[in-house]
């Protein structure tokens, strides 16, 4: 858990002074019990953006491909990231993110299960609904802007 407070502290400086990162809505966010923040995916700095801009700790589920690397697996995984197979479902993954929100944890959420090329909203996949059915907690929608344009895919 250092670790990932740690982190944020670090992606909280670079979000501050290279990104010039505005907040709106902070309020809105449940100050206890588990939530879900379902929110737009064109970067791979969005999980970090998203990081900072909770007060509270979040939970990200990252395609299983990136814990590969050991080494950036480990970083991940301290930062309260795990795996989640893109290809069929997930139960295990599923599994996890219930029992996070069940602790009362918030979980980030790209409902769209990839990065977006253009930007534009994708079709969300099915599992963004099964898990706001089963885990019962509040979702919250998010949107970011600005990062697709300072990161994009590829």
């Amino acid at each position: 858990m250092l670790f990932f407070y740690f982190a944020r502290f670090l992606c909280s400086v670079f979000c501050l002074f290279f990104l010039r990162l505005k907040v709106f809505g902070r309020d809105n966010l449940p100050k206890k019990g588990g939530f879900i923040v379902a929110g737009n995916h064109a970067s791979y700095l969005y999980p970090v953006v998203f990081g900072v801009a909770c007060p509270r700790a979040l939970n990200f589920m990252a395609r299983s491909t990136l814990f590969k690397n050991k080494v950036f697996g480990l970083i991940i995984h301290w930062c309260r990231s795990f795996p989640v197979k893109r290809e069929g479902s997930d139960i295990g993954a599923f599994r996890q993110a219930l029992r996070r929100l069940n602790r009362g944890e918030g979980l980030v959420l790209f409902p769209e299960g990839t990065r977006s090329i253009t930007g534009e909203l994708g079709e969300a996949k099915a599992g963004v609904g099964f898990l706001i059915k089963k885990g019962r907690v509040t979702v919250i929608p998010a949107f970011t802007s600005g990062t697709r344009e300072a990161m994009p895919k590829g």
